[in-house]
């Protein structure tokens, strides 16, 4: 495989300086490339952010700026049921990605909200599994029409 861009010369597997081996754990995807960008461009909201809430407490007003980077730590706080499943699966890769990533243990768990409940009583219930049998009888109570369990 030749690397793009012409970087070839630099690869480590031909004696450059580049890590071409993804088992060293030197790589990232896009969408964490794309993250850490957008991190870095958002120090100044949050520069802005913080000047506000020190404006509000100054005022007697109080305040709470926040920025949380994980994606669902504001649902388990709030108590939300969690699920998860194998990345592969959560990104729709198919089976022939996804059982060679799980059989090497590459395919870690993503978590992910799917009701609020509180006690016995669900406060926020979709049309989803676990609170339908299937996806089927989701869609048919979604309608109106009548689910049989």
């Amino acid at each position: 495989m030749v690397p793009a861009g012409g970087v070839g010369r630099f690869a480590r597997s031909k004696g450059g300086h580049l890590h071409d081996d993804p088992r060293d754990l030197r790589s990232a995807t896009i969408q964490m490339v794309e993250s850490s960008l957008l991190e870095s461009m958002a120090t100044e909201h949050g520069m802005v952010l913080q000047n506000l809430g020190l404006m509000t407490e100054a005022l007697g007003l109080g305040g709470f700026p926040n920025f949380a980077r994980h994606e669902y730590s504001w649902f388990k706080a709030a108590g939300f049921r969690m699920q998860s499943m194998g990345a592969s699966r959560y990104a729709g890769a198919p089976w022939f990605l996804s059982a060679p990533a799980r059989w090497l243990g590459m395919d870690p768990l993503v978590s992910y909200p799917v009701g609020l409940e509180t006690g016995s009583e669900v406060l926020l219930k979709p049309f989803c599994p676990p609170y339908y049998k299937s996806m089927e009888d989701a869609v048919r109570a979604f309608r109106g029409d009548q689910v049989w369990s």
